[in-house]
């Protein structure tokens, strides 16, 4: 579909809008997991509405096989000799948020932080989101300066993705933190049937994962009043060497843990830092319907890559893609390891311990990944 042309402070996008940009030669919208979403456009200068190619003003398309139109507000624009206008943009929720003022405010759990946002006194200044959850957490949160409501919900220490975890989905200006996106419908892309394109990293590095914790709670002033032994996470073994990281699990808790609720919380979190990065980015072919599964992926969305040139067979999931809005396909789709968003980054320390040599990776819980 051509893309649609919105003013600047329009809220719905079910209509065309100002028009349809008919002189677009290309439309892509990308999405990662907890990052970014963003729309990249070129359109001819002879465009009918081409006196509203204007930053702040609004392109809404459909950003992938499934979800519904969603708005992109204009960030840049720029013109070359040819005639050529490109256009970047970015997800109206992401766009708004950094331009919204939160103030102080506590509450007691992640239900607690949500009716706030929702509520009048949530924001600063009018606020056109809402904001949905289907986790649970009696943590505590507190903000205790002023920030930007992008800021609030992840990005920086003491975020909502830093406190709660989960991952976000949008809706326009509707917001939905899940424990994790996506399903698992069995969709699958091969060598030599449904693949067009392939192309493999494999990074040896920590950037997130670790062998083991260990964890502490502390109180206000800084002391470890409770120390628990090292948690080791199931994955320890199919490592070259130990990366043990010291973890701060005092927002965890309301009040003081006893050792073995402190070592429950860690053993929990060491086992789901997975196994050293792995990132392929695929193309593949959407009209073979014996692979009709790959036309509703969504990000989130499990998936199984195989190629038997390099002897890769790997279940994981789609963490980002890059979709041809005009001939509604994608145009690759990057599965396994997703980039770090900055509050993980944040919360990165680590202190490593040679142990082993050699590296003979067989990972099961997740599919099949083969590393050398």
């Amino acid at each position: 579909m051509m893309p649609s042309i919105f003013k600047a402070d329009a809220t719905k996008f079910n209509t065309l809008g100002i028009g349809r940009l008919t002189r677009c030669v290309s439309c892509i919208v990308k999405e990662e997991i907890n990052g970014a979403y963003e729309l990249e456009m070129t359109v001819l200068s002879d465009e009918p509405f081409i006196e509203y190619i204007q930053v702040s003003n609004i392109i809404a398309v459909k950003p992938n096989m499934v979800d519904p139109v969603q708005a992109f507000v204009i960030e840049e624009i720029k013109r070359n000799i040819n005639g050529e206008i490109q256009i970047y943009g970015t997800h109206v929720a992401q766009h708004r948020a950094k331009l919204i003022p939160v103030g102080r405010f506590a509450t007691n759990s992640l239900a607690g932080v949500i009716t706030h946002l929702n509520s009048s006194r949530g924001t600063l200044e009018p606020s056109p989101f809402t904001f949905k959850t289907d986790m649970t957490s009696t943590s505590g949160f507190a903000q205790n300066i002023p920030k930007s409501l992008r800021d609030v919900m992840g990005g920086s220490e003491g975020s909502i993705l830093d406190v709660y975890g989960g991952e976000y989905s949008y809706n326009n200006f509707d917001v939905l933190l899940t424990s994790k996106r996506g399903k698992n419908a069995g969709a699958r892309v091969i060598y030599g049937k449904n693949m067009t394109s392939f192309d493999q990293e494999n990074v040896f590095d920590w950037d997130d994962s670790a062998t083991g914790v260990l964890p502490y709670w502390a109180t206000s002033e800084g002391v470890a009043d409770v120390i628990g032994d090292i948690q080791y996470s199931q994955y320890v073994d199919l490592y070259p060497y130990n990366k043990t990281v010291t973890v701060d699990f005092s927002d965890k808790f309301d009040e003081m843990p006893t050792q073995a609720e402190l070592e429950a919380m860690a053993a929990t979190w060491i086992n789901s830092k997975g196994l050293p990065s792995m990132t392929l980015e695929v193309g593949l072919d959407q009209y073979d319907m014996t692979f009709a599964e790959v036309n509703t992926l969504q990000l989130g969305d499990a998936v199984t890559v195989v190629n038997s040139v390099y002897n890769v067979n790997y279940q994981s999931r789609v963490v980002g893609y890059e979709f041809n809005v005009l001939a509604e396909s994608y145009n690759s789709l990057t599965v396994g390891t997703k980039k770090l968003t900055i509050a993980e980054v944040i919360a990165q320390t680590a202190a490593v311990t040679i142990k082993k040599e050699g590296l003979n990776v067989s990972q099961e819980s997740s599919g099949t990944l083969v590393v050398g």
